[in-house]
């Protein structure tokens, strides 16, 4: 009888380590795929250029529209793998408020208005974000339920 107790707990204790791995290897997964969108962010950003504009609000010239398109075709993809669950809670809220920043910050947002204006299909989800800024009720595109994001590894525990 005690040789089947311990059996059942070294059972179940192997189960739990074997969940907290598991837990541990979705996590790593979530992160290096993260990794890939913050590479891209630093090569678009890199090869936008830095403004010396001495405290004026800096326009956007010729040279640099493509990469700030890049730049918001990026926060267009952001948003998209969000809402396919990709990306997890904490990664998000960094991202929700770069994103919601470009929109309203030059040279960004002048580029923004003037695609959002020519090409309104081509940028789905930033018009989201920005139908749901103007009634002030910013929403996570990620619907998933909390405990299956904590299962996905896109949440901690708490």
């Amino acid at each position: 009888m005690t040789i089947g107790i311990i059996s059942l707990l070294v059972a179940f204790l192997a189960l739990i380590v074997a969940f907290y791995q598991s837990s541990l290897a979705r996590r790593q997964r979530v992160r290096d795929f993260e990794m890939i969108y913050v590479q891209r962010y630093w090569s678009v950003i890199d090869r936008i250029r830095s403004p010396r504009s001495g405290g004026s609000i800096p326009m956007p010239c010729e040279q640099e529209r493509p990469d700030i398109e890049l730049y918001l075709e990026l926060c267009e993809d952001e948003v998209d793998v969000r809402r396919l669950g990709l990306v997890s809670d904490s990664t998000w809220e960094i991202w929700s408020d770069a994103i919601v920043g470009a929109l309203h910050r030059e040279p960004y947002a002048t580029v923004w208005r003037e695609l959002s204006e020519s090409t309104p299909e081509r940028f789905k989800n930033l018009h989201e974000i920005q139908r749901q800024i103007r009634i002030g009720a910013l929403c996570d595109p990620c619907a998933t339920p909390r405990w299956r994001r904590m299962l996905r590894g896109l949440t901690s525990p708490g």
